[in-house]
């Protein structure tokens, strides 16, 4: 009896656990890139919403400029000058509109952005005053924010002294500036005294030809000087010499010239001279050219 014989064969096995493990290793990889996928989802989210966000807040920049723009684009239109006004109490049309056009120039010239707020009415008197002596002050007052007008009230110098030179005859204010267009309206120029200046070349409108002290005291030659002289007496001219610190008087009932000085005080001189017209009375005297108390208690006479 044959005995069979085992086949002797020979296994190969894996080891175990090895395909849990590649499975464990391909999870984890998955895991992994799924991470690794969805940060980078994460980041380009967080960067689209800040693109988004950075978007959004430029349009509200944007928005917040254009809002500011039209707005101080509308302020700066209502406060904007677009028309003038002028008051003022002269005889013609004409001056009136010269002032007018006067004043546009400056506004346009001057004033940025045409805009009243801006408008210095030191600066445009002396703006005016280079072309128009005469005016004496100007105030302006914005009336609205929708019309866009400019209202201008002028005031003019008052002439008080009529002055003769050599380049024509002119005003004296008060102040003493002399100006050729005499637009005050209530005042009688026939009756206005006379100054006659002696220097040849003349001065130039606007300029103060005389200072306030000579005007006083030409007033009071011309109040005070004919009451010495009888009640039909008046002073007919008053001069200036050139270069001399001096007052030249006429009066109408004497022949003579009464020489003043501006260095000592009017009424002094006005005294001394009553005394001196009362000495050639007396004394019968009659002076031909003139008679000077420039001089404290000294008088000359020719």
């Amino acid at each position: 009896m044959l005995k069979k014989q085992k086949k002797n064969t020979i296994r190969t096995s894996r080891p175990q656990g090895s395909q849990g493990q590649f499975k464990r290793n391909s999870l984890v990889i998955s895991r992994r890139q799924r991470e690794t996928e969805q940060h980078k989802q994460s980041v380009a989210q967080r960067q689209n919403d800040q693109r988004r966000a950075r978007a959004r807040q430029m349009r509200l920049r944007r928005g917040i400029v254009a809002i500011a723009l039209v707005v101080a684009m509308t302020v700066v239109y209502g406060l904007s000058i677009r028309s003038v006004r002028v008051q003022a109490a002269v005889s013609t049309t004409h001056l009136r509109q010269e002032y007018k056009q006067r004043i546009e120039s400056y506004i346009a010239s001057k004033v940025a952005l045409r805009q009243s707020w801006l408008v210095d009415d030191a600066q445009l008197l002396e703006y005016i005053q280079e072309e128009y002596p005469e005016v004496k002050v100007v105030s302006t007052e914005a009336r609205s924010l929708v019309g866009g007008a400019l209202d201008a009230t002028i005031r003019f110098r008052e002439p008080k002294y009529i002055w003769r030179a050599a380049n024509g005859t002119k005003f004296i204010d008060k102040d003493g500036v002399l100006f050729s267009v005499n637009a005050f309206t209530n005042v009688d120029v026939g009756s206005l005294p006379v100054v006659e200046d002696q220097s040849p070349a003349g001065s130039e409108d606007g300029s103060a030809v005389i200072s306030s002290k000579v005007g006083e005291y030409i007033a009071y030659i011309y109040t005070d000087v004919p009451r010495l002289f009888g009640p039909s007496a008046q002073v007919i001219s008053v001069t200036l010499p050139p270069r001399a610190r001096a007052i030249n008087a006429k009066v109408s009932t004497v022949p003579y010239a009464i020489k003043l000085s501006t260095e000592r005080g009017i009424e002094q001189q006005v005294a001394e001279l009553n005394e001196l017209v009362a000495y050639f009375k007396d004394a019968g005297i009659q002076p031909a050219e003139y008679v000077d108390v420039r001089i404290e208690n000294k008088a000359f006479y020719k």
